[in-house]
C-alpha cells in the first residue's frame, strides 16, 4: 500500500495531466457524471486541488487538523489527503472516459484507495451530491472495474448523448 502523501501526489498528478488535456470545444461535452459536463467536473475536480493546496502544509504532521472543504468542522489532514485521492482517482476516470484517452487507474493507487475505502465496506457516503449507487460487478472481473462499480460507474456503458446545440 501507498503511504498517505504518495497515494494523494500520484492522485493529484493524474488529475492535473488530464485537466491539461481539456480544449475548449471539449467543455460541454457528457461525462459519466450524470448531468455533469466536462466543464463542470473540471470545475469539481479543480476546487478539489485549490481545497488540499490551501490546508497542506507540506510536512509529514498528517496527524495536523484541518478544516473540511464544505460544511464547517475538522479532520485529519491524513484523511484528508486520502479521501481527496479517492475522489480525484474516480473523477479523473471520469474526465478520461469524457476525453477518449486512456482511462486506466494506476495499479498502486487503486490498490490503496480499494484496501483503505472499500475492501470492507459499502464505501463512502452515498446520495444526492454524493456518490450514486454501487454498480454491481461480478467479483471475477478486474479491481479496476470491481473499484468503478463500488464508486458508482458502471465501466462497460457508452457515455451519455451530448446535449444538443442551441443555436
Amino acid at each position: 500500500m501507498l503511504h498517505t502523501r504518495e497515494l494523494y501526489d500520484r492522485s493529484h498528478d493524474r488529475a492535473e495531466a488530464l485537466l491539461r488535456q481539456i480544449t475548449p470545444p471539449q467543455l460541454a461535452a457528457p461525462t459519466p457524471c450524470e448531468d455533469w459536463t466536462v466543464g463542470q467536473l473540471s470545475l469539481h475536480m479543480t476546487d478539489h486541488l485549490k481545497y488540499i493546496s490551501s490546508v497542506d502544509t507540506g510536512l509529514d504532521d498528517l496527524d495536523g487538523m484541518v478544516p473540511f472543504r464544505e460544511g464547517g468542522g475538522e479532520w485529519r489532514l491524513e484523511t484528508a489527503l486520502a479521501a481527496t485521492a479517492l475522489e480525484l482517482t474516480t473523477h479523473s476516470w471520469d474526465l478520461a472516459r469524457a476525453l477518449g484517452v486512456d482511462d486506466r487507474i494506476n495499479p498502486e493507487v487503486l490498490a490503496t484507495l480499494w484496501e483503505r475505502f472499500l475492501s470492507d465496506g459499502p464505501g463512502p457516503p452515498r446520495g444526492p451530491g454524493l456518490i450514486g449507487p454501487v454498480v454491481p460487478m461480478p467479483a471475477s472481473d478486474p479491481l479496476h472495474e470491481r473499484f468503478l462499480g463500488r464508486m458508482g460507474r458502471n465501466p462497460y456503458a457508452p457515455l451519455p448523448a451530448a446535449a444538443p446545440v442551441e443555436v
